[in-house]
């Protein structure tokens, strides 16, 4: 049999005339972005209020850039359930309250629906300053970095079974990320009662002043009643109707 002859490798043709830049022969491979967790960034957005040492976040779903569908609220039930078990959600411990944001673009008390066509209403953090150097980007910030430490505790791509204790817990199967997007505080402030309906602002204010004063006293507080109501005339209107009882009684 005649010996076996082995074919040279014959070069590519170019297509296109010769270049006389210099190529670079020994290209560096293209990994990407690597390996990225969550690129999908949830938004927390801050405010101020008129409300002393008082301010207010809410977060929104990441729905990319060139989205044109309305905003929609980001899911954080399973933090709103650490807080009202433990009243902390990690090392968070500035909440004050979770309520649900007023709509302030409607006249009236309408809580503002975190998805159209659902009953899902748009969550509202309210916290309050810590530190003399605390405001509502700092705050914010930190909401930002201390719901994804939660969520990234919680995550179960279902490869493992939960212990007995962990079974109703609920898991993401990728780690959420939240990031700061702006702060939008306002100067003067706005009073509370455009974040929140007047009933979540009576919570808020019974939470500050029912246990050590009468309702009459915060009342003729010129200053409580602006801060939370707007004016102390629609701070008298909201508040008339509340027996003392009530008042002094257990959230």
């Amino acid at each position: 049999m005649p010996p076996k002859t082995t074919k040279k490798a014959v070069p590519a043709v170019s297509l296109s005339p010769p270049s006389i830049l210099k190529r670079k022969t020994n290209v560096t491979p293209y990994v990407g972005q690597g390996v990225v967790t969550n690129n999908r960034p949830d938004t927390v957005t801050s405010s101020n209020t008129a409300v002393e040492y008082f301010d207010v976040h809410w977060i929104t779903k990441y729905q990319g850039a060139l989205s044109q569908k309305p905003l929609e609220a980001a899911f954080i039930h399973p933090m709103k359930v650490e807080y009202e078990n433990k009243k902390v959600i990690g090392d968070l411990n500035v909440v004050k309250a979770i309520m649900y944001r007023r709509d302030p673009s409607k006249d009236g008390q309408f809580h503002l629906i975190g998805k159209n066509g659902t009953a899902y209403r748009w969550d509202c953090i309210i916290t309050e300053r810590s530190t003399d150097t605390d405001d509502a980007a700092s705050i914010g910030k930190r909401i930002a970095a201390a719901f994804t430490e939660f969520g990234k505790d919680r995550t179960d791509d279902g490869t493992v079974d939960p212990s007995p204790q962990k079974q109703n817990e609920f898991k993401w199967k990728q780690p959420p990320v939240f990031v700061f997007q702006k702060d939008v505080s306002s100067d003067p402030p706005k009073p509370m009662n455009y974040f929140l309906c007047d009933v979540d602002c009576i919570k808020l204010l019974k939470l500050q002043y029912s246990e050590d004063n009468a309702k009459e006293d915060v009342m003729a507080d010129d200053g409580i009643m602006t801060a939370y109501f707007g004016s102390p005339e629609e701070g008298h209107r909201v508040l008339q109707n509340i027996s003392e009882a009530v008042w002094r009684s257990p959230m």
